[in-house]
């Protein structure tokens, strides 16, 4: 699956998923889109779940929160979590040639 699917021998060089350089966020959601979102979040494995909740936190570190997230109590929950280092061996890049580790 890794070479066929990510193109790569070990699941290290995979980029981590979440947005990227998307323009798309949460805060493009609407109540039904945060319902959804939660609860697809939720059946993933936690180092998904890590992974994502970590690309948000970084991509509110390089812009203004309110153009990423939507004020929902569900979303400022996910993003006041401690995610766990050991899921997050992924690179993340971002706009401008910004790379996270």
């Amino acid at each position: 699956m890794l070479k066929q699917v990510c193109k790569v021998n070990v699941e290290s060089e995979i980029e981590g998923p979440g947005w990227h350089t998307s323009k798309e966020t949460p805060a493009n959601f609407h109540k039904l889109g945060i319902d959804r979102f939660c609860e697809e979040l939720d059946v993933l494995p936690d180092s998904q779940k890590n992974a994502i909740i970590y690309s948000l936190q970084l991509y509110i570190k390089d812009e203004s929160p309110e153009l990423i997230v939507p004020d929902d109590p569900r979303i400022n929950k996910l993003l006041n979590i401690k995610v766990d280092d050991k899921h997050l061996q992924y690179y993340y890049y971002r706009r401008h040639g910004k790379i996270y580790e």
